[in-house]
């Protein structure tokens, strides 16, 4: 898949109303892309839970993979901004974290010159796109942050790693005293959905921060994912925030192992035992957007927790 020419799954002008009929129209376009990701991040789950001989097949077989879309240039083509660009980013992150996480505890290798050129280019692609959007540095800035972190870490470039974890710090300055993030309240009735959506790549960015020895303050992103876990147990706190929009979740869902897998990069990153009766309540967590399954790539065993559902979940 060269080019991605998609529109928002939202009413046009509306971030706050979800299109039944957008969503499925791009849901048509991407789902090449989408497969393809599944089956890389399926392939990269195998091979981080093989040992010997059957992991280094399974490494092997997700490299063929990378490397055949790699020689084709794919996602290089004609991509639409700033829909297209989000697709391509979040790609970036799930093709950048699968290659590392299927490598276990083991240091990650150099990818083949396929691959580390065509991730070199997408990531300069992400780089380039989300530079200087100071007027609206929402989410998805934090995910290209993520996606430039991902990738430098693959092919081992310093400048877009700083670059992306500048995404990180940009992002701390904007969590407000009482955990909220101003842009993501604005999303009315999704506001505590964003905010976890928000959480996400910046969970997963504290965990490439913390191994390599990056000790700073990571409190605005404790008060982040307090304010969550407060929303969760009682969405009308987060509602009084975000105006008294009652609060749903993405296209009539709810918190599950999947959209709450940034979990696993939280707890294991900074500890915070408050996360615990979630995770015992959502494993196993894990999402093809951040690499796949990180219950086995990051969790550790959490002492006895009682587990928490949410009112979102109810019917």
């Amino acid at each position: 898949m060269s080019d991605i020419r998609i529109e928002s799954g939202f009413k046009p002008g509306d971030y706050t109303k979800i299109d039944p009929a957008r969503v499925s129209a791009r849901k048509a376009a991407t789902a090449p892309l989408h497969a393809y990701l599944n089956a890389v991040v399926r392939y990269s789950d195998a091979a981080m839970l093989a040992t010997g001989e059957a992991r280094r097949e399974r490494q092997a077989c997700v490299e063929r993979w990378l490397t055949a879309w790699a020689e084709r240039d794919a996602l290089l083509g004609t991509v639409s901004w700033p829909e297209g660009s989000y697709e391509r980013k979040w790609a970036l992150v799930a093709l950048s974290l699968a290659y590392l996480k299927m490598y276990g505890a083991e240091l990650p290798p150099k990818p083949p010159p396929p691959i580390e050129r065509w991730l070199r280019r997408l990531a300069e692609q992400v780089v380039s796109e989300y530079s200087g959007l100071s007027w609206k540095r929402n989410n998805h800035v934090y995910w290209a942050g993520l996606a430039a972190v991902s990738a430098a870490t693959v092919i081992d470039d310093r400048p877009i790693y700083a670059w992306g974890l500048r995404q990180y710090d940009l992002a701390m300055e904007a969590v407000r005293g009482d955990g909220s993030l101003p842009l993501e309240l604005a999303r009315g009735p999704l506001a505590l959905y964003y905010h976890a959506y928000s959480a996400s790549p910046l969970s997963m960015m504290l965990i490439f921060r913390a191994a390599n020895g990056d000790t700073r303050d990571d409190a605005p992103l404790r008060r982040l994912v307090g304010l969550i876990l407060r929303g969760l147990a009682d969405p009308s706190i987060v509602a009084d925030l975000a105006g008294g929009a009652r609060q749903t979740w993405w296209n009539g869902g709810v918190p599950d192992g999947r959209t709450m897998a940034w979990l696993e990069a939280y707890r294991l990153a900074t500890g915070d035992a408050a996360a615990d009766g979630w995770i015992a309540s959502l494993r196993p967590l894990g999402i093809v957007w951040l690499g796949g399954d990180l219950t086995h790539a990051l969790g550790q065993p959490l002492p006895a927790a009682q587990k928490r559902t949410s009112p979102l979940a109810a019917p």
